[in-house]
């Protein structure tokens, strides 16, 4: 056996070692890998956890409107000394109450409460004792300035849920990126593997020319030389393998890394890159990116919420000016029962109404918060622009890409058509002893660049379609 068979044994090991794994062999294509790319990634699982806590932020600013229940209850026993007898020298009272309140979306504060009280004393000079109290209270207040109507309240609700739009559209062009990238190794990774197809053949050819020149040497038609440039040519291309070989692992965990998939598992795929001879209108694609690219939607969509936060702030400005109304109606009696019936009677009223105003003089909170939603609103327009552009900008870019891919790729599969032709016509004159060994090894050595260089072309208009 030739000493030189042990080191290409290793390498077509090297080869068959990816697939030497335990467990069922998963096969992918494109539509695949987006599919476990979706339910797998780590990225895309940050990117929605992510969202999930912008979610939070609107039941945040819903929890104004929320509906608060109130509870309380005492017993004090008073034996402390008094100046006059009038007063008694022991007094017990016992309260329990129970209140609502609740703000509505109009901005208004509505509140009712159900009191009760006992009183007993030991004064000889009181004329009910013990006495119960029972009374219920409505009261309301509303804005006419600041938050008139509830334009604060609902505006940061509705402020909440723009920005919850805008996380997903983030978390969308999130995910995009990181499908992208997988895509991307997917791809590496055939195109690493065609390219270790590509020299392991060249390495079989190198192997037949240096068997075909020890053929030579053996009758005399050559010199050693060309065995010896043979040998090297063929080692020479068998650590080209090695590289090769590298490449395609490393490009595979990538893959698995964004797949997440085990270290052991098996992936195999029959998928080529498809070439299509004719790229989309450069018009109709800037129209699609326009309409679905996630960053351009989330730039037209922080424009609206700076518009918000700016008519929130405007309305800031306003002094605090409120109506405040009550009505409460009691009933006091030597019996509980009693008194809560007369309370229940609404015969013993006792109506308020009124307001308050509150100016702050300086007010510069209000006034910077205005200037800040003012200057926001100017970035948003300034990002949405810059946005645009540069999604143009790109789109331009790729669809050039594409387009010159294509015309590489035509012209990089004719060169690598005439440098097999060339390189299959020199060897059959270096059989019949009309060329020499380093014409024969230049020109396959051009023949695998011109294959090399195709792949790669293709990897190319590949990534720039994507």
């Amino acid at each position: 056996m030739p000493r030189y068979h042990w080191f290409y044994s290793t390498l077509l090991a090297l080869t068959l070692s990816s697939t030497l794994c335990y467990g069922q062999t998963l096969e992918l294509t494109e539509a695949r890998v987006r599919q476990l790319a979706q339910q797998q990634n780590l990225n895309i699982k940050i990117a929605e956890a992510e969202q999930a806590i912008h979610k939070t932020q609107i039941q945040q600013a819903k929890s104004t409107f929320d509906t608060f229940l109130s509870a309380d209850g005492s017993y004090r026993v008073d034996k402390g000394e008094k100046t006059s007898v009038i007063f008694g020298t022991s007094n017990r009272t016992a309260q329990w109450n129970l209140g609502l309140a609740k703000r509505l979306p109009t901005g208004t504060q509505a509140s009712l409460a159900w009191k009760n009280r006992k009183e007993t004393t030991n004064s000889t000079f009181t004329t009910l004792n013990p006495y119960y109290e029972s009374s219920l209270e409505f009261g309301l207040q509303q804005p006419l300035l600041k938050n008139i109507w509830g334009v604060q309240d609902r505006g940061r609700v509705n402020l909440a849920k723009k920005n919850y739009t805008i996380a997903q559209l983030q978390t969308e062009r999130a995910i995009s990126a990181a499908i992208y990238q997988v895509l991307i190794d997917y791809w590496r990774w055939i195109t690493d593997s065609k390219q270790v197809a590509i020299t392991t053949r060249s390495l079989h050819e190198a192997q037949k020319f240096e068997n075909i020149s020890k053929e030579k040497e053996q009758f005399g038609l050559h010199e050693s030389t060309d065995v010896l440039a043979a040998r090297a040519n063929r080692l020479q291309i068998a650590n080209l393998l090695l590289g090769y070989i590298q490449q395609r692992d490393n490009s595979l965990g990538r893959l698995k890394h964004g797949l997440d998939l085990a270290e052991g598992q098996k992936v195999s795929t029959k998928e080529r890159i498809q070439f299509i001879k004719h790229a989309t209108p450069l018009p109709e694609a800037l129209t699609t990116a326009l309409q679905h690219r996630p960053e351009y939607l989330a730039a037209k969509a922080a424009i609206s919420a700076s518009d918000l936060q700016l008519t929130m702030a405007k309305n800031s400005l306003w002094p605090q000016l409120d109506l405040v109304a009550s009505l409460r109606v009691n009933g006091v009696r030597g019996n509980y029962g009693n008194a809560a019936r007369t309370a229940a009677g609404l015969n013993n009223t006792d109506y308020l109404i009124g307001g308050t105003l509150e100016i702050p003089l300086e007010n510069r909170f209000a006034r910077s918060e205005k200037s800040r939603a003012e200057a926001e609103k100017s970035k948003s327009l300034y990002q949405f622009k810059n946005t645009e552009h540069a999604i143009a900008q790109d789109v331009e870019e790729q669809w050039r890409e594409v387009t010159t891919s294509i015309q590489r790729v035509q012209a990089n599969r004719s060169i690598e058509t005439v440098q097999r032709q060339k390189w299959q016509e020199e060897l059959k004159k270096y059989r019949t002893g009309r060329s020499s060994s380093d014409l024969v090894i230049r020109y396959h050595e051009d023949y695998n660049t011109a294959q090399r260089a195709t792949m790669e072309s293709l990897y190319i208009y590949r990534l720039a379609v994507l």
